[in-house]
C-alpha cells in the first residue's frame, strides 16, 4: 500500500466508514464500509473517456471496458473475478462515456 489518507469529508447524517488507499501501482481506492447494509459493491472508474480517443484508434475507452476483466499475469484465467461474483449471486455491468 503507498499511501492511507486519514480523513474524509462527509455529510453529517452520513454513518459509513470510509478509507482512502493508493496502491503501490498508483490505483486509488475508497473503502466504504456501511454496518446497515447486507450487501457489497465495488466499482472501478477510468478516467479516460471516448473523447480521449485519437481518430486513428477509436473505441479505445470502450475496449479497455472490456478488457478489464480478461486476465492478468497473476489471475491468467479471462473472467475469472466475474465468474466469482456470479457464482456468489453478485452481477457485473459496464459503460462507456464519452467524457470520463
Amino acid at each position: 500500500m503507498k499511501r492511507v489518507i486519514e480523513k474524509i469529508d462527509k455529510g453529517l447524517m452520513d454513518v459509513s466508514q470510509y478509507r482512502f488507499i493508493q496502491l503501490d501501482n498508483d490505483l486509488k481506492v475508497v473503502l466504504i464500509t456501511d454496518s446497515r447494509s447486507a450487501t457489497s459493491a465495488c466499482s472501478l472508474y477510468i478516467s479516460s473517456g471516448s473523447m480521449y480517443d485519437t481518430p486513428d484508434c477509436p473505441g479505445l475507452a470502450h475496449a479497455l471496458e472490456h478488457m478489464v476483466f480478461q486476465g492478468t499475469e497473476k489471475y491468467p484465467i479471462p473472467n475469472h473475478f466475474g465468474e466469482f461474483i456470479k457464482k456468489n449471486g453478485g452481477s457485473k455491468a459496464g459503460i462507456t462515456t464519452d467524457d470520463y
